[in-house]
């Protein structure tokens, strides 16, 4: 089970006036408190992309560390890798893992419009969000929502994030999805060495106020791989200038799935 992510942990509530706590490093905060911390970096977002012009032009950036990279889940019978380069120093991909009890887990997966500081200013927000909010949700649709509901008026313009939302249940090997304009996840089946796409309507978020998210389902069998990805990986182009595409990444997938 192929797929791009990265965990986050949500405790019980530690005062029902405060609500649930997020973990967040070392600390604990509410909430409301990451709620307030999202609309702060929204606040910042114009001053920091200006530093980093100006920067931009005095030399290099240093890579930034990727949002989700620092370890994966252990979820037997299910095993995940991740693979996250970008094409500049800083990236609007981001990607996260959702405990959901000790037999699901939440995958998320999402791109930011744009390129740069400004788009990395809305992955980092949509983790903030994953973390205030989603941590209890077990529909992926209902995430989208959720992340709709609460980053739809921190993207300004006609800025917006995709995602795909995933809930794999290791009871049953099932996976619910839901999709928000992102690219189509792929699905190899070891049985017949078939290619598939994980299809699902879903507008983007952060463009209308209430968009209408649905959950998917189908069963895994053991040995089958699915692979989430962002678009920079079919637009990838040769020294040719030619675009890798979708079919190039559907026949890789067919020739190395097994």
């Amino acid at each position: 089970f192929q797929v791009c992510a990265k965990g986050a942990r949500i405790g019980r509530p530690v005062d029902e006036k405060i609500g649930p706590v997020a973990s967040v490093g070392r600390f604990h905060v509410s909430r409301e408190e990451v709620g307030a911390m999202a609309r702060g970096v929204h606040r910042f977002q114009p001053a920091v992309a200006a530093l980093h012009g100006r920067a931009c032009r005095a030399g290099p950036l240093a890579p930034a560390p990727d949002l989700g990279a620092d370890r994966l889940p252990e979820f037997e019978p299910f095993r995940f890798a991740v693979a996250c380069h970008g094409h500049d120093q800083v990236t609007g991909d981001y990607h996260d893992f959702i405990p959901l009890g000790s037999d699901r887990l939440g995958v998320l997966i999402a791109d930011a419009s744009g390129h740069g500081v400004p788009a990395a200013f809305v992955s980092v927000m949509a983790k903030m969000c994953c973390t205030a909010y989603c941590q209890a949700l077990e529909s992926p649709a209902a995430m989208l929502r959720t992340m709709n509901e609460h980053l739809g008026d921190l993207i300004e313009g006609d800025h917006f994030i995709t995602m795909f939302a995933a809930v794999v249940d290791r009871r049953n090997r099932e996976l619910t999805y839901a999709r928000a304009g992102h690219p189509l996840p792929l699905l190899f089946r070891t049985m017949t060495g078939e290619v598939s796409s994980l299809d699902a309507a879903g507008m983007m978020i952060g463009l209308v106020p209430d968009p209408r998210f649905e959950d998917h389902h189908i069963h895994l069998e053991r040995g089958d791989k699915v692979l989430f990805y962002t678009d920079g990986v079919p637009e990838c182009r040769n020294s040719r200038d030619e675009l890798f595409g979708t079919e190039s990444l559907q026949s890789f997938l067919r020739r190395e799935g097994h």
